[in-house]
């Protein structure tokens, strides 16, 4: 009955934007022995991601009866097979089912294809302008694991690209990549491959606007009843063509690492030029023992260990510097530094950037490349967000210190299952923390300016109806904002005077977001009745006397929110590849494309 509404409503039209397609039917008796496709997914065996749980098909074998009938198409997720509901089994029992359906078989599909393609010709900067939403495991629109473009930049001047058009392929002049089914992290490397191997690529591109408004000059693909970005004949063979393309790309990768680079013809082209690249504030000299390190092969690589934020001192370690690698926000690289450095081409590091005098980094022509990580939070530090409530909850430091000191237990903590958990800044930590919360079985409560609230309200989460209400029901507060002059003090004494005496409030993101003095002040009038802190207002803190450090009901770490192994190899492995990329002449997340080329 379900299978013969949607053929109603969608016989007319296959190739919608998000369409339902009636495959009616697959019929065996001409002697085949299968259908001739090949599946992946399932509720217990998950695709490219744990959240892709859906019935896809990743194969269509050649001269098979799915390839000899053409209506199904790689990367079409299976609904229904002959009446019987696939968007929730496990990957088995959809095999079972499949083969027990012979002779014949009856397929309802849903294919993210869009009617119109357009094949865009763009030459960047090092950057494309873009940025995009989507892909496996991270939907940007629901049940549509497409990529996105969510926002093109103002120097951005291309007039063919649209908010929400679909990605389909990008080239560059050596490779193609389909970001046809890809998670959001891979489309991002294929994206950052392509500028980096060629100043001109290639778009495919689907619209959502209809095939008027586009200019009869541009070259407009109408999808028929096969995908246009495969060859017809292309079966099976295209699975050979993706490894062999593969294998291509991480050929070049490895000649790019080592200074080379190959040409369309396979020739390689000459070495790059060798740089003097500076690391500062290496604390623990752990950055050579990454793997990505490797990326930095025969380039001059000085790193220093310890922290220096003299002006002069500065100067006389990065005299000779063409490319500064900066950890974070530990170094101020303000423009009297900066003036004096005239070698420095290119500052390379990862995520906000209030440390750097980017007007005068205009002025000096320096580049600054900053991969911003959009859709992708700081898991470490929202771990150690984490690890800092149940410390304080539970008085984990204290009762540790007690036992040293040869005392057995010495309070009662408090459980967090019930309790509300309080999240001021919904962003991509703070949606990450609300996750850690519902697993322990707390109430989210969600505090922040209009558009944040309303992205968590969509995602299930209650919201406060005022700031007061707020810091009135939290039992557990956790912060989560960048620090910006609109965020500066934006906990006052007054909001902490609102808290309860058994509540613990939590700050991993900046120190400056409290008023000055306002929490050593509510610690001491015993509301909240407990803090943990990673950040501080001036760093490194290395005063012992600190109230903070003095306090029985405060936890205090080091600022080490993004300190761990796996953190540094993904945020070294976007600093590294800044530097080949610019080296290549093609920087990549440019922050002031201005200097670009000056």
């Amino acid at each position: 009955m379900l299978v013969n509404l949607f053929r109603k409503i969608f016989s007319n039209n296959l190739l919608y934007y998000h369409g339902l397609i009636i495959v009616d039917t697959l019929d065996q008796r001409s002697g085949d022995e299968s259908w001739g496709f090949t599946i992946a997914g399932g509720i217990d065996l998950p695709f490219l991601h744990r959240h892709f749980t859906s019935i896809i098909v990743t194969n269509i074998r050649e001269n098979g009866l799915a390839y000899r009938d053409k209506r199904l198409k790689l990367y079409d997720i299976i609904l229904r097979v002959n009446n019987i509901d696939f968007t929730n089994i496990r990957h088995k029992k959809a095999l079972e089912i499949l083969r027990q359906s012979r002779p014949k078989v009856q397929l309802l599909i849903r294919r993210l294809s869009p009617l119109i393609i357009e094949k865009i010709e763009l030459e960047h900067n090092g950057q494309l302008g873009l940025f995009i939403g989507g892909g496996i495991g991270h939907e940007y629109f629901s049940d549509d694991h497409g990529i996105f473009i969510t926002k093109i930049v103002e120097h951005q001047t291309n007039k063919q690209l649209h908010l929400g058009d679909r990605l389909l392929q990008i080239s560059s002049l050596y490779n193609t990549y389909d970001l046809r089914f890809v998670t959001h992290e891979k489309a991002k490397q294929c994206i950052e491959l392509a500028c980096k191997e060629s100043q001109k690529v290639k778009l495919y591109v689907g619209h959502t606007r209809s095939a008027i408004e586009i200019q009869n000059e541009r070259t407009i693909l109408h999808e028929d009843d096969h995908d246009r970005l495969v060859p017809k004949d292309a079966g099976a063979a295209k699975e050979e063509k993706l490894r062999r393309q593969q294998s291509k790309i991480s050929q070049n990768a490895r000649l790019q690492r080592a200074g080379m680079a190959t040409g369309i013809n396979g020739t390689l082209r000459k070495k790059l030029k060798t740089m003097n690249i500076t690391i500062l504030d290496d604390y623990f000299d752990t950055i050579r023992t990454l793997p990505c390190y490797n990326k930095l092969n025969g380039h001059n690589v000085t790193i220093w260990n310890d922290h220096v934020q003299d002006i002069d001192a500065l100067v006389d370690r990065l005299k000779e510097t063409d490319i500064l690698v900066l950890i974070r926000e530990r170094t101020q690289i303000r423009g009297e530094i900066l003036e004096r450095l005239p070698r420095l081409k290119l500052i390379s590091q990862r995520s906000v950037y209030p440390h750097i005098d980017i007007d005068a980094c205009n002025r000096l022509g320096i580049i600054v490349s900053s991969n911003q990580h959009v859709d992708s939070p700081s898991y470490a530090a929202a771990e150690l967000t984490w690890a800092l409530i149940l410390a304080a909850m539970r008085q984990i430091p204290q009762q540790m210190a007690a036992l040293k000191a040869g005392k057995w237990q010495i309070g009662v903590g408090a459980t967090l299952r019930g309790k509300t958990l309080g999240i001021y800044g919904y962003g991509r930590i703070g949606s990450t923390i609300a996750k850690y919360g519902t697993a322990f079985g707390m109430n989210i409560l969600v505090w922040a300016r209009e558009v944040s609230l309303v992205r968590a309200r969509a995602d299930g989460y209650t919201t406060a109806n005022s700031k007061k209400e707020f810091f009135e029901m939290c039992d557990v507060l956790s912060l989560h904002m960048r620090l910006v002059e609109v965020t500066r003090g934006i906990v006052t004494a007054q909001d902490l005077a609102c808290m309860k005496p058994t509540a613990v409030i939590v700050n991993t993101s900046r120190a400056a977001l409290i008023e000055p003095d306002a929490l050593v002040n509510a610690l001491r009038a015993g509301r909240p009745g407990m803090a943990a802190v990673d950040v501080y207002e001036h760093e490194p803190m290395l005063d012992t006397n600190n109230p903070l450090l003095t306090m029985d009901n405060v936890i205090c770490t080091p600022h080490i929110g993004y300190v761990s192994v796996d953190e540094y190899e993904l945020q070294f492995t976007d600093i590294f590849d800044q530097i080949l990329a610019y080296v290549a002449g093609t920087p990549i997340h440019v922050v002031n494309p201005t200097v670009i080329g000056r």
